[in-house]
């Protein structure tokens, strides 16, 4: 027989209980990182090659892509990959090819550049139409790719190839990415990261056996060329507008599995200098993941909700019950609603800093404070996306997404 509880101790029962499974929760991450920490395999030989897309010229353009040149691996080719020449980002490239093989310092076997032309294709983005381009030259047994705003440490390739051919919970590995978490830098960078890398951390790290997950970075993935062809990637490629949700759904439907390399999360650096800028980066992978995303990803996604985001169900619950309260719509203590909400928004921030903290964050501690209202923010912006946006914008072209026939289909208009 259920308590006779008033609305306020049936609150506070509730809130306690979630207080309760969060901090167990947070108590198991040490046994997750453990795992993940100890999960090694030997060290493999495969020959890679490493294509980059490039466009425009970033001021870490040319230290990132000499960072591809010095790898603790000497089996590999470096091909970097542009639309046109004339691309600033691809003078950059050329530039480090030359140097490179006239020093003949770097461990790559060669440093080339290709230029892919014009993209020729309504149905697909100037990303995928690079990287063919640098798949069409490459000699070796696995792929990876990346980008070139991305930092790499020097055992990226090796790490990254590492899990290829091995056997995980009895599937065997045909690919493998790596999580990423934004460096942010400015306000606006900051802003969108509280959400962003608490979202990445919450379905990557949080559960111990998260070895074949249902997405790829385009950050930072491997597969085996064989494995591309076969799986038809390339013609996927060429009619989506999505690079890295496209593989992992052609790679996980044709039977392939992902392992997710959690020891080495990649680290991009993020930096919007407008609002503007911050909308369009936005728009374009709220649009893309609704789109694109593995069907199987939907499941994992509601576990991690539940599992995880038990503070933010009763940080909603009590704004519903104080609007409710002040409104007059039902009795209610306001003193204990308001006191439920203050605790609500401090377990928040306490746990957004344990995250902070665990996945060494650069730039973020004097904004956590943000964080309960960064995530509305998101929430509300990720259903507005959904329902009324049906463009976005990269590399200085228009993507339209066509409601009508369920898919997106590029816009000419620049």
């Amino acid at each position: 027989m259920l308590p006779d509880l008033s609305l306020e101790e049936a609150l506070i029962a509730f809130v306690v209980i979630h207080i309760l499974l969060g901090i167990s929760q947070f108590l198991y991450y040490p046994f997750v990182k453990r795992y993940i920490d100890n999960q090694r395999f030997p060290d493999k030989s495969y020959f890679v090659s490493v294509i980059v897309p490039v466009k425009d010229a970033s001021p870490t353009l040319k230290e990132n892509l000499r960072a591809l040149c010095i790898q603790d691996y000497t089996n590999y080719e470096v091909i970097y990959a542009s639309e046109n020449e004339d691309d600033p980002g691809a003078e950059v490239a050329r530039k480090l090819v030359r140097e490179s093989n006239e020093s003949g310092k770097g461990t790559a076997k060669q440093v080339r550049y290709a230029c892919a032309g014009p993209l020729g294709s309504e149905n697909t983005i100037a990303k995928s139409h690079n990287i063919l381009k640098g798949i069409e030259m490459s000699g070796g047994e696995v792929l990876l790719f990346t980008d070139s705003d991305v930092p790499h440490p020097m055992n990226w390739i090796q790490e990254m190839v590492n899990p290829l051919g091995e056997v995980v919970r009895g599937k065997k590995i045909s690919a493998s990415t790596a999580v990423f978490f934004i460096d942010p830098e400015g306000f606006l960078g900051i802003f969108s990261s509280l959400s962003s890398n608490a979202a990445i951390f919450l379905a990557s790290f949080t559960r111990k056996h998260q070895d074949l997950p249902v997405y790829a970075s385009g950050a930072s993935t491997a597969v085996f060329k064989d494995v591309f062809h076969k799986a038809g990637v390339a013609d996927e490629w060429k009619r989506r507008l999505n690079d890295d949700l496209v593989l992992a759904s052609t790679l996980i439907d044709n039977g392939y599995h992902i392992f997710n390399v959690r020891r080495l999360p990649t680290r991009p650096t993020e930096r919007f200098d407008s609002l503007e800028g911050m909308n369009n980066k936005m728009v374009r992978w709220m649009l893309t993941v609704n789109h694109y995303a593995h069907p199987s990803s939907h499941g994992e996604i509601f576990v991690h909700g539940v599992r995880n985001l038990q503070f933010q169900v009763f940080f909603d619950i009590a704004i519903v019950l104080f609007f409710l309260g002040l409104f007059g719509v039902i009795e209610v203590e306001m003193g204990i609603v308001c006191g439920l909400l203050c605790v609500s928004y401090i377990y928040n921030v306490l746990s957004r800093f344990i995250i902070a903290r665990i996945i060494d964050e650069k730039n973020i501690y004097p904004y956590l404070w943000l964080s309960p209202i960064s995530q509305y923010f998101w929430g509300f912006y990720y259903v507005i996306t959904a329902l009324f946006f049906k463009k976005f914008t990269w590399g200085g072209r228009v993507y339209r997404f066509n409601k009508r026939f369920g898919k997106l289909v590029k816009d000419s208009r620049k």
